[in-house]
C-alpha cells in the first residue's frame, strides 16, 4: 500500500513539473511585421527601435505605455552610443590635426552631455506602428526619429554645447574643432539615412 501511495505521488508530481512553464513562445519570426523582424531599422529614413511588453490582463494602456517606454529607452541608447562616438572620433581627429591634446572633453563631462544631448534629440521621437503578437500576446511598438528633424540647426547645438570656447582658444581654432565635431556628429547620427 505504501508503495502504490509513493508510485502515485510521484507520478502526480511528475506531471506537475512537466507542464507549460507559464512563458508563452511567440509567433515564428516569418509571422512577424518587417519592423519588427530588422529590430526597428528605419530603412534609410532615420533612426528606429523597438519595444515590447508582455501581455498585462490590467489593460491594454498599461502595456502600450510600457512597451513605448521600451522602445525609447533603446533609441536613446543608440543616439547616446552614436553621440559618444562621435565625441571620442573628433577628439582624436584634434589630437591628429594639433588643435586639441586629444581630451577636450572629459569623461565626466562627456556623459553629462550625452544624456542631455540624447534627452533633445528624443524629444522628436514618435512612435509609428504597433503589433501584438497573436500567440503570446505581447505588444510591440516602432518609435523613430525621422531624419529631417537631425538637421543642421540641431547638429550646430549639440557641437556648441560640446566644445565651449575656453578663454586661449582662437577664434579661427574654436571654429574648426565646432566643424569637426558637427562632421562627426552628422557622420554618426545621419549614417542610416540615405
Amino acid at each position: 500500500m505504501k508503495f502504490i501511495m509513493s508510485t502515485i505521488i510521484a507520478g502526480i508530481c511528475l506531471v506537475a513539473c512537466t507542464g507549460p512553464t507559464g512563458v508563452k513562445e511567440g509567433s515564428k519570426t516569418s509571422d512577424m511585421p518587417e519592423w519588427v523582424r530588422t529590430d526597428g531599422n528605419y530603412d534609410g529614413k532615420g533612426i528606429g527601435a523597438i519595444g515590447s511588453a508582455a501581455f498585462d490582463e490590467t489593460g491594454t494602456q498599461i502595456q502600450r505605455s510600457e512597451a513605448k517606454t521600451a522602445a525609447r529607452a533603446e533609441l536613446s541608447q543608440i543616439i547616446e552610443v552614436r553621440i559618444q562616438s562621435s565625441i571620442s572620433t573628433t577628439n582624436q581627429r584634434l589630437k591628429d590635426t594639433g588643435l586639441g591634446a586629444g581630451r577636450e572633453v572629459s569623461a565626466l563631462q562627456t556623459q553629462a552631455i550625452v544624456s542631455a544631448l540624447a534627452d533633445r534629440v528624443m524629444k522628436n521621437s514618435q512612435p509609428v506602428k504597433q503589433w501584438r503578437d497573436p500567440t503570446n500576446r505581447e505588444l510591440y511598438v516602432w518609435v523613430v526619429i525621422d531624419g529631417d528633424k537631425l538637421d543642421e540647426s540641431l547638429m550646430d547645438e549639440m557641437a556648441n554645447k560640446i566644445f565651449k570656447k575656453k578663454l586661449n582658444d582662437a577664434a579661427e581654432d574654436h571654429q574648426k574643432k565646432l566643424k569637426i565635431m558637427r562632421e562627426e556628429l552628422r557622420k554618426e547620427l545621419r549614417k542610416d539615412i540615405k
